[in-house]
């Protein structure tokens, strides 16, 4: 295939599926040319005026979004904001007291959801005070637990994991 003074050689295609009705067309193009060269290119050719901008992160939101939750991401943004504009004074400490609390509230009725609520507002906005992505703190602690041996003590009825031997 010869492409306005480049030549481009399909070597093999790739089909995304979406189940979303999107309204744009997304084009791919896999080249040896430089990110601003092709662009140049295009923009030259066929009248396009591509820009430079900032890397987008592509996350993929999955059933969460189809149940009406939020990316894990976009709540504790919501959370920090609300918090921030609250309590603009507070430290971890502060955070860690009104959890420990929380938890006590949640222990004595554990079909409280909305105690269950202010927890994980809690554990979202202290994971932000320190610089924690929760969501890949998450994922990466779930790769570690699902490859561990897990026991439950008899006595305690508390969870462990198993250290190899």
């Amino acid at each position: 295939m010869y492409f306005y003074g480049v030549n481009v050689m399909i070597l093999n295609r790739k089909f995304l599926k979406f189940e979303i009705d999107l309204d744009f067309v997304l084009i791919a193009v896999t080249t040896s040319l430089k990110d601003y060269r092709i662009c140049y290119l295009i923009n030259k050719h066929l009248n396009f005026n591509f820009v430079k901008n900032a890397d987008l992160a592509v996350r993929a939101v999955n059933a969460y979004k189809k149940r009406g939750g939020a990316d894990m991401r976009q709540l504790q943004d919501r959370i920090t904001k609300w918090a921030d504009s609250r309590f603009p004074a507070r430290t971890t400490a502060d955070i860690l007291l009104k959890l420990y609390e929380e938890v006590g509230e949640y222990a004595r009725n554990p079909k409280a959801a909305l105690e269950m609520g202010d927890i994980m507002i809690l554990l979202l906005d202290v994971a932000h005070m320190n610089g924690i992505d929760v969501h890949r703190a998450v994922e990466d602690k779930m790769d570690i637990n699902e490859g561990r041996e897990w026991e439950v003590d008899v006595n305690t009825r508390i969870m462990r994991h198993v250290e190899p031997k």
